[in-house]
């Protein structure tokens, strides 16, 4: 047989195990196989009697799962993994109804407005701790850029407002969102211990951002994974209303998902296609944002990529 047909048949079979791995972590979810391992390790038989299942069923299942990320074994034993661990109950279906509806966005290129797009960014909003600190050092915060006003514009769990406090305690950062966002900024911040100067906001960035009134300008403004949601015109009107927030020689950092890291290739395409699904939104252009920063006030822009896991993100810096 030829090397050619070797590498058919493990690329055939390397697509027939990624079809079901995906169907046995969606059944075991659906099943409740998940939520017993929340509780505990358990065996085969101790599943099958507790979620009236077929016991040899779900010995097949289980060996299925060993190959994914979210099951372990320890002798007779199965558990979550870390990660398994980690992901909500409520989103171990992994967007699974919205990835049904894919046919219908392929038709129309219509997003489905899928309110738990945003639950689930929520959810892993913690895999940006990577990029939050890999963007303060590229900012260097806490050295030229140090004891600034910094404003963290739809702050979320707080992970990119953190990152510049821990760097630079002397800075004085305003988290703004709204009021569940800012509670979840609020518990990072005690759980973590950093003591810095910090201002609340309560106000919607998606829809209550040109009432926002500062009183003192800021040095910084941080936009970290909101552009890739916005249509342009959207995206206009922010940053003009940001462009007067800002001190004259002011900045606004844009973090957000782009296209172009090698490493991230793969990942960025399936988040192009998902965002656009689930939200209506795309991966962000560098050249298409950098000529409507510029037609919204700002006089120099510069980009550069975020090398680190999950080669998602780049950072867009524009002066005022």
């Amino acid at each position: 047989m030829s090397d050619f047909q070797d590498r058919t048949i493990q690329e055939l079979y390397k697509l027939k195990r990624r079809g079901a791995q995906w169907h046995a972590v969606l059944a075991a979810g659906e099943v409740g196989i998940f939520g017993a391992l929340d509780s505990g390790q358990k065996t085969v038989a101790q599943l099958a009697e507790m979620l009236s299942l077929n016991e040899e069923a779900v010995r097949r299942l289980m060996n299925v799962l060993l190959q994914t990320e979210m099951v372990e074994q320890y002798g007779e034993d199965f558990a979550l993994t870390t990660l398994g661990g980690l992901i909500p109950a409520s989103l171990r279906n992994f967007g699974a109804p919205s990835w049904e509806r894919l046919v219908d966005h392929l038709k129309t290129g219509e997003g489905i407005d899928d309110s738990t797009w945003d639950v689930e960014l929520d959810a892993r909003e913690w895999t940006m701790t990577p990029a939050a600190i890999n963007a303060m050092k590229c900012l260097d915060i806490g050295s030229t850029r140090k004891g600034i006003r910094i404003l963290d514009l739809g702050c979320g769990s707080g992970v990119f407002g953190v990152a510049m406090a821990h760097r630079d305690p002397t800075s004085r950062i305003t988290f703004l969102d709204t009021a569940s966002q800012l509670k979840r900024a609020k518990e990072t911040l005690d759980s973590v211990g950093i003591e810095a100067e910090i201002k609340w906001a309560e106000c919607d960035p998606a829809t209550e951002l040109q009432l926002f009134e500062a009183g003192e300008p800021f040095d910084l403004i941080v936009v970290a994974n909101r552009v890739h949601r916005m249509d342009v015109i959207a995206q206009e009107a922010m940053y003009m209303k940001l462009h007067s927030l800002l001190k004259p020689e002011g900045e606004m950092a844009i973090i957000d998902v782009f296209a172009g890291q090698e490493a991230g290739q793969e990942d960025v395409a399936i988040f192009d296609l998902e965002s656009g699904l689930r939200a209506g939104g795309k991966v962000c252009d560098a050249l298409r944002i950098e000529y409507s920063l510029k037609a919204s006030g700002f006089r120099q822009v510069q980009f550069a990529w975020l090398p680190c896991e999950p080669h998602l993100y780049g950072l867009m810096l524009a002066t005022r």
